[in-house]
């Protein structure tokens, strides 16, 4: 008799049976944790939150303090329901639960992700790793990071795919979740600038642009390198005219944009980790000699 395990079919259970443990036993162990986190203290950040997300749950409308304000993320919008129980103890328990589920959830898009470049066990255990590291301690605030976490792996999943495979339904889904990503946390607005410029990447080091750049002279690589200064400085000038933050970094404090750089790489190694940024950062460089899939290339990119 055979084994349910042998086959595909049998493999694909046996993974989904797989992540759907490690989904649950990260439920338990960061439930527990935020049941243990009894009271905010990120005060500022939690407190406008909670405010946000009930004036939802009561009104429709998010307010802080009784007054109206546009312009915020979507995770309030997530909590929101949380307030419709009868305590706020036991609603700010189930925000709680809701960022544990949401943030833990992040493991089945970095699954996927993996599985473009390598097979399932190392897959799985990208997996694993995605809801083992420090930054987990975020689901027990009332914050943005845990809907952030998780929308940034399935945009990253879909730019991926999309751009490994070049299928229309997953180039439009990745640019939507790319263009969506600033309304979950204004961070991410860099996850649209992150699909375009590894598109382009990939444009310029394929078969198609290497063959028309053999037979480029001096004159033409000048005209390149200048045309490609141009197109910096009108794209600078016209973020800037957009954004006051970002005409500050580039104008005002230009030796900011390199320390404030550091102290973020230094963030995010303390965040993921050591070992995650490391093998990240060697993922994407291809052996000498070694061809590489156009999955490989779009996750490099």
């Amino acid at each position: 008799m055979s084994s349910p395990h042998e086959g595909p079919t049998g493999a694909r259970t046996g993974v989904a049976l797989s992540l759907l443990g490690i989904f649950t036993a990260a439920c338990a162990l960061y439930g527990w944790l935020a049941w243990q986190h009894g009271t905010p203290w990120l005060f500022g950040d939690e407190l406008e939150f909670s405010q946000l997300s009930r004036s939802i749950a009561e009104t429709g409308e998010p307010a802080r303090r009784g007054e109206p304000l546009g312009g915020i993320s979507l995770y309030p919008y997530l909590l929101a329901p949380v307030w419709w129980l009868d305590s706020t103890a036991a609603a700010y328990s189930a925000a709680k639960y809701v960022n544990v589920a949401v943030m833990t959830s992040a493991l089945f898009p970095t699954y996927l992700l993996a599985r473009t470049v390598v097979g399932r066990p190392a897959a799985l255990f990208a997996a694993l790793g995605s809801v083992a590291v420090p930054a987990l301690v975020y689901t027990s605030f009332v914050v943005e990071e845990p809907l952030a976490y998780a929308w940034s792996a399935v945009t990253l999943l879909l730019i991926a795919r999309a751009l490994g495979t070049r299928r229309r339904t997953l180039v439009a889904a990745a640019a939507a979740a790319s263009l969506a990503a600033p309304l979950v946390r204004d961070q991410l607005g860099v996850l649209p600038a992150v699909f375009a410029l590894a598109a382009l990447w990939l444009l310029w080091t394929s078969e198609w642009a290497r063959a028309r750049r053999r037979n480029w002279t001096t004159g033409d690589w000048a005209g390149a390198v200048v045309l490609f200064a141009g197109a910096v400085i009108v794209a600078n000038a016209f973020i800037a005219h957009q954004s006051l933050e970002w005409e500050q970094a580039t104008r005002l404090w230009k030796g900011r944009m390199f320390d404030y750089g550091l102290w973020a790489a230094g963030a995010l190694t303390i965040g993921l980790g050591v070992f995650p940024v490391v093998a990240g950062l060697a993922g994407a460089w291809r052996p000498r000699g070694e061809p590489r899939t156009p999955s490989e290339r779009a996750f490099a990119a």
